[in-house]
């Protein structure tokens, strides 16, 4: 700020150069102001990306096969998350080399399940898919089929072909009428 003496020797302010000084500082308040906008607009962007994230995360397929055949069947691209695998309701995936069902027990609501044709031993990954109501397992390789225990609305299961030496996991299932 510049003072100068009047008539009567007091020091007065220049208004003008005041003003000059005050519109500066607000230029440089407004655009440090704009840098902040634009850094909580980055973070909150970033914030709410990790966030949708870690609301729906990724399926893990220890099988790229069965990964590429869910994929397929949901018409999307890897990887596939665990909202997306709610949407699978049949599966068809004969003779694609399948040796794991790491993955298959998000798909919550599939009833349909082709996998015949395989190398399958473990099926406790879809133990837990009780919308299940057809189940083609045939010509893998699978001895225990204690998983199947808990899928009460099966009406029909194929296990032909496997080296199945206990059935009685079946005996529970009523609703089961056919067995191959």
């Amino acid at each position: 700020m510049v003072r100068s003496a009047n008539k009567q020797g007091k020091k007065e302010s220049s208004p003008r150069r005041v003003y000059v000084f005050f519109a500066l500082g607000e230029k440089f308040t407004q655009r440090i102001k704009a840098k902040k906008l634009i850094y909580i607009v980055i973070f909150l962007q970033l914030s709410i990306s990790s966030l949708l994230l870690a609301q729906d995360p990724n399926v893990y397929f220890a099988d790229p096969n069965l990964e590429t055949a869910v994929a397929d069947a949901l018409g999307l691209t890897p990887p596939i998350t665990e909202g997306q695998m709610a949407n699978l309701h049949s599966l068809t995936a004969n003779s694609m080399n399948i040796w794991d069902l790491t993955g298959l027990e998000y798909a919550t609501e599939v009833n349909e399940l082709h996998l015949s044709g395989n190398l399958i031993s473990d099926i406790s990954p879809i133990s837990a898919l009780t919308s299940l109501i057809y189940l083609y397992l045939n010509d893998n390789q699978i001895t225990d089929i204690s998983a199947v225990s808990s899928l009460v609305n099966l009406d029909t299961l194929f296990l032909s072909i496997n080296d199945v030496n206990d059935i009685s996991p079946v005996s529970g299932l009523t609703g089961l009428t056919s067995l191959y």
